[in-house]
């Protein structure tokens, strides 16, 4: 903004106008959620979208085993599951991180619904299945990740699950184990 000062001196005796910017009080500053969104929109970053964890479970329990495995049947997985593990099995699901180090991934970071369902005999399950990530919620084609059935005792034995149908092949084969 541009003010007259008052003529005086040699400029007055010229007859020259003097004229001096003067900055008014308050400056313009970018408002602090314009940066944010400025920054937001340059890095990619966006909302983190996960689902709660009784959402992640419930979505999990309902989705049938056909869609991890196009050979089953198209009934809910928590049925599949109950009919798969040996009677009396307990099970617990929860939502994870999928039980992997946590990496930054351009899609968003992965999240899971997981069962731990423990055996009479003290073998365990332990079921991730990834059902999408951070930056987009539920999304995706379901998969198994990060899966075992474990027995802990005299045989000490392992099994690795990466199809539905390895639960069921693992169970079987652990149901009569001495698991500590």
């Amino acid at each position: 903004m541009q003010q007259t000062a008052p003529r005086s001196g040699a400029a007055a005796d010229l007859g020259v106008l003097q004229t001096e910017t003067v900055m008014p009080a308050r400056t313009r500053t970018m408002h602090p959620l314009a940066v944010v969104i400025a920054l937001v929109a340059l890095t990619g970053a966006g909302p983190r979208r996960i689902p709660a964890a009784n959402d992640v479970v419930a979505y999990a329990k309902k989705m049938f085993a056909s869609d991890l495995e196009e050979t089953l049947p198209r009934v809910p997985l928590d049925d599949w599951l109950h009919a798969a593990m040996p009677a009396g099995t307990v099970f617990a699901w929860t939502r994870s991180g999928c039980d992997s180090v946590p990496e930054h991934r351009p899609g968003g970071d992965p999240f899971c619904a997981q069962l731990v369902a423990r055996m009479p005999n003290r073998a365990y399950l332990k079921l991730n299945v990834e059902l999408g990530n951070t930056k987009q919620g539920i999304a995706g084609s379901p998969h198994i990740v990060v899966s075992f059935v474990h027995c802990i005792g005299a045989e000490k034995e392992f099994h690795d699950v990466h199809v539905l149908s390895d639960v069921a092949a693992a169970s079987k084969a652990l149901a009569a184990a001495s698991c500590g």
